[in-house]
């Protein structure tokens, strides 16, 4: 037997609509969708997805988030234009191999490759404080140059991290935790705002014990308390992440390939709305769009240990 060997098949934007407007007998097999038609189609996908967010069960769009701290904020914005926080894998550390001095633009560390120009890069100083700026460009496999100079000097093994994309906002934080420099990771609290609100000052400085999440339109604050008083740990954070927007025609749905059939037919759902088709024909669609969703929300659960104990009394 031959097999593929392959497993990301998938489908894009102007595939996931054609394959819901067939369904509709709006466009037949082989023919390509009039520009109204897809339009449409686009409009109804991107909202459609959007509101499956709300559903918030799908482990695909839990990632995790790497939050470098800063002394004396207390409150950190989530989105691609804030704070200095990347999915974890994309986050980057070496440690600078001369020591730098005050106002220094070239920077000699342990390595620089996957450095490239334009990343996020941030340099732990003597001070105690966190240098934030922006590679400039990368010299040879050990010097980049930095956009902006050292605040203060910065001595042999500090720690450096580089990333190049910030997180965008995320729908909710469901976990965190704070990882040091020996990679040992501490659980913190997340916190609802009422419960942040009570904490006394704002302004302490400390471990980071707990956390609260308030997710704006256009982006996300997270408050920490108390504020940090040491920037060599991380703030790790579980998130539920937005899914992108499709943009362009060749944009993938950000699904796992077992989602595409829910996504068909819950998107030939809406539109049979829209074009108004006969009630007959939207009960039965209507019906398998809710099976193949249901399936897919019965799945797309975690596997964990339950435990039951007997309750003693006396």
């Amino acid at each position: 037997m031959a097999l593929s060997g392959s497993v990301d098949f998938t489908a894009n934007r102007e595939q996931m609509v054609t394959a819901a407007l067939r369904i509709c007998n709006v466009a037949g097999t082989g023919q390509t969708p009039s520009a109204e038609d897809m339009a449409d189609g686009v409009q109804a996908l991107n909202m459609m997805i959007k509101a499956w967010q709300a559903d918030g069960l799908q482990l695909f769009a839990r990632r995790r988030v790497s939050l470098l701290l800063e002394k004396n904020v207390s409150k950190y914005t989530l989105s691609t234009t804030g704070s200095y926080a990347t999915y974890s894998e994309n986050l980057n550390e070496t440690a600078i191999r001369v020591a730098g001095l005050t106002s220094d633009t070239v920077i000699e560390i342990d390595t620089t490759i996957g450095m490239t120009a334009g990343d996020y890069i941030a340099i732990i100083l003597d001070d105690g404080t966190l240098h934030k700026t922006t590679i400039a460009s990368v010299t040879d496999s050990d010097t980049v140059v930095i956009t902006t100079g050292l605040a203060s000097a910065a001595a042999i093994d500090n720690r450096v991290w580089w990333f190049t994309t910030k997180v965008a906002r995320p729908l909710r934080v469901l976990q965190s935790f704070l990882r040091d420099s020996a990679n040992v990771d501490t659980m913190i609290s997340v916190i609802s705002q009422d419960e942040y609100w009570a904490l006394s000052t704002k302004t302490n400085d400390g471990r980071v014990n707990q956390v609260y999440y308030d997710p704006q339109y256009a982006a996300g604050y997270l408050y920490v308390w108390p504020q940090t008083d040491s920037v060599t740990s991380t703030l790790e954070l579980i998130i539920q992440k937005s899914f992108d927007d499709l943009d362009a025609s060749t944009n993938n749905v950000e699904f796992p390939s077992e989602w595409l059939n829910a996504i068909k037919f819950n998107l030939a759902l809406m539109l049979s709305y829209e074009i108004g088709l006969p009630g007959s024909f939207i009960d039965r669609l209507e019906k398998r769009a809710f099976m193949e969703k249901s399936v897919l929300l019965s799945y797309d659960q975690e596997n964990s240990s339950l435990f039951f104990q007997p309750e003693r009394h006396g």
